[in-house]
């Protein structure tokens, strides 16, 4: 079997290593390598054993054949100053990651996939719109949204926390046209749970209205932020509790609706509530008080529950020992315990 050139550059990338830092590791020359990873010749056995060892892979990683997936245009356009060393860790750890849920679903079902794709010019009343109509679609409630990730779960979006190593990423997404695998939000495990309520928002935004373009609109960052903002806080909802806000009012605000004061200003600003020098005002107050990273009044983390649901459903109900299991996905033990440690959450269907 012809191990697949792309695993290599995932795994490398994945590692944060050069090409000249793991050709000498691994005791082969640079060239060599980079031929490899072109696709121009192919590792041999021994190669790829030696390649596996230093990279903390297992050698059957190397014979996948899973298609890659590469960065949608909207995660480019709001992280141009991104190294290209940190673009290609992340799209090496978004691949593997969408190759273990590949090889989970093999064994298990998930709730079928319920995100539409939409586009814009056939919807009156634009973005707002088509936030409006998915909540009553999902049978949203009136009000704030209990938890972001259980109804995206509930809808067939697989959600999982992942470290993108910089603070400069909150979250990406990826929906694909190529194969089978559910859509994916990636999150960050650091961020607070208001930023998160709206992050995995706004990447639900990119799936239904840019994922499906080849380029999306230069205005794509804020359509989604649109989207975000009105699934997350109903305009007609909302809109009587924005007038005369104050701070104090704000923070009140953010506990109900489970955003952050800096989300309720913008919204009270987008529905005409306060001007644009009020805006600045608050702005400047929330920096002034170094609020602007550390809000007051907490909101707790949401955590996904399917990806651990389908790694209990392996433990428990299909016999997998935790080393059969990291084999399966091609981890070792240790890195698929940090990734994968079992929680509690809902029973899952075995795929007969």
């Amino acid at each position: 079997m012809i191990p697949n050139y792309r695993m290599f550059v995932f795994a490398r990338s994945s590692r944060g290593l050069s090409q000249s830092n793991l050709a000498e590791e691994a005791g082969i020359s640079q060239a060599l390598l980079s031929k490899i990873e072109s696709g121009i010749v192919s590792a041999s056995p021994e190669v790829v054993s030696k390649l596996s060892r230093v990279l903390k892979y297992p050698v059957g990683l190397f014979y996948e054949t899973l298609s890659h997936q590469t960065l949608p245009p909207a995660f480019f356009r709001r992280r141009m100053s991104l190294g290209k060393k940190a673009v290609d860790k992340i799209t090496a750890r978004m691949n593997l990651r969408r190759l273990h849920l590949d090889r989970m679903l093999e064994s298990a079902e998930i709730p079928q996939c319920r995100v539409p794709r939409i586009d814009l010019d056939e919807i009156r009343g634009g973005v707002s719109r088509v936030a409006q109509e998915l909540r009553a679609g999902w049978n949203i409630p009136p009000g704030p949204v209990e938890s972001v990730i259980a109804i995206l779960e509930k809808n067939g979006v697989v959600v999982i926390e992942c470290d993108f190593e910089t603070n400069q990423v909150d979250g990406l997404s990826i929906r694909s046209h190529v194969d089978e695998i559910p859509p994916i939000v990636m999150v960050s495990p650091t961020i607070p749970g208001d930023r998160l309520r709206f992050s995995i928002c706004h990447e639900l935004g990119h799936m239904i209205l840019h994922h499906h373009m080849p380029i999306p609109p230069a205005d794509c960052e804020a359509q989604a932020d649109a989207f975000a903002s009105e699934f997350l806080m109903p305009s007609r909802e909302i809109s009587s509790s924005l007038s005369k806000i104050t701070l104090r009012r704000l923070a009140q605000l953010k506990q109900y609706w489970m955003v952050s004061m800096a989300s309720l200003i913008m919204k009270a600003y987008d529905l005409g509530k306060i001007t644009e020098r009020q805006k600045t005002y608050f702005f400047t107050e929330l920096s002034r008080r170094g609020w602007r990273t550390n809000e007051p009044v907490q909101i707790p983390r949401e955590t996904p529950i399917l990806i651990h649901d389908l790694v209990g459903i392996h433990l428990n109900n299909l016999g997998y020992t935790v080393d059969d299991f990291a084999k399966k996905l091609h981890l070792e033990i240790d890195e698929f315990i940090d990734m994968y440690a079992p929680k509690g959450g809902r029973r899952l269907k075995v795929v007969k």
